[in-house]
């Protein structure tokens, strides 16, 4: 679950935004070694930081709603006796 700070924010959303900010600092610091094993794309090519971004974004999404969709098909009542 979400947690809520004094705000009503999420707390969760400030710390995803940043992670992500932190990480394509840190990928974009370690282009230079990698650089050697890139075939025909540049170490920093912006189309390609953003579509790996968007990709993970996408995947991390779809991995999160699964389960969710599952959770909320369980009868609460029920789940509570089961367990």
């Amino acid at each position: 679950m979400a947690e809520r700070d004094a705000d009503g924010d999420v707390a969760r959303h400030r710390v995803d935004r940043r992670g992500v900010g932190i990480g394509a600092v840190l990928a974009w610091s370690v282009t230079g070694g990698m650089s050697t094993l890139l075939y025909g794309v540049g170490a920093a090519d912006p189309l390609t930081f953003a579509f790996v971004a968007s990709l993970l974004g996408a995947v991390s999404a779809v991995a999160g709603a699964i389960p969710a969709v599952r959770a909320a098909g369980v009868d609460p009542m029920r789940a509570l006796r089961d367990h």
